[in-house]
């Protein structure tokens, strides 16, 4: 937010929160009582600090807590050369402050909701636009919206439809709706796609990018 020219923030909202953290568990006290000895190689003195498995040594906590200090000095630098009208040592402490506390402290320039936001926007003549998106949909109506978006009704469309529904079956994919871009096995490889593509080309059909869906390692076989 800091790189904008002018922000603006809601009586109620929380600012601040200029800092740098960091949690790590550590299990080897128990690991140590079960008969668990966890073995780490490393080359380089400090390649490896804190870690859940090893026993935490004073050296480790002043290696980490240096490095988190050189964060926050590359963090309030960046903040500095974006907003130089804030004092970034003053706020850069962690803390957060609420709207009216944080105009104060120069973290934002003026206080208004959104929807004042929005209203100024319209007195003033600028077009505003409501955009909203289908939540919830399975891979059915993807498959819908795709061949009313790029017309099933052409060779290349039939032909990707086609794939893609084999593919959808092959992987049971119906009523996926949200694994699509999430990783594991909700999702098409590149692989199977592109296979798709070179034979729409050889047809002398045309394939939108929005067919590229998220790659994962699986190997489709010939859809076709």
């Amino acid at each position: 937010a800091c790189t904008a020219d002018h922000l603006v923030a809601a009586p109620l909202a929380i600012l601040g929160s200029i800092g740098v953290i960091t949690e790590i568990p550590n299990f080897y006290e128990r690991l140590t009582k079960e008969g668990v000895k966890f073995n780490t190689i490393t080359a380089g003195k400090f390649k490896r600090q804190l870690t859940p498995t090893k026993k935490t040594t004073p050296e480790d906590i002043a290696k980490t807590t240096q490095d988190l200090e050189d964060i926050l000095v590359l963090f309030k630098g960046f903040i500095q050369r974006n907003r130089p009208s804030l004092d970034v040592d003053d706020v850069a402490t962690g803390e957060i402050w609420f709207g009216p506390d944080a105009l104060e402290k120069n973290l934002c320039d003026e206080l208004k909701t959104s929807d004042d936001v929005l209203q100024d926007l319209l007195k003033d003549g600028h077009e505003v636009y409501s955009v909203t998106t289908k939540q919830g949909s399975d891979f059915a109506d993807l498959l819908t919206s795709v061949e009313e978006s790029a017309g099933a009704t052409t060779a290349a469309g039939r032909l990707l439809d086609g794939a893609l529904r084999m593919a959808t079956s092959a992987r049971g994919l119906d009523g996926m709706g949200m694994g699509m871009g999430m990783g594991g096995g909700g999702a098409f490889g590149y692989d199977a796609i592109d296979a798709v593509r070179e034979q729409a080309r050889q047809r002398n059909g045309r394939i939108s990018d929005k067919y590229m869906l998220y790659r994962d390692e699986d190997e489709f076989p010939d859809l076709m």
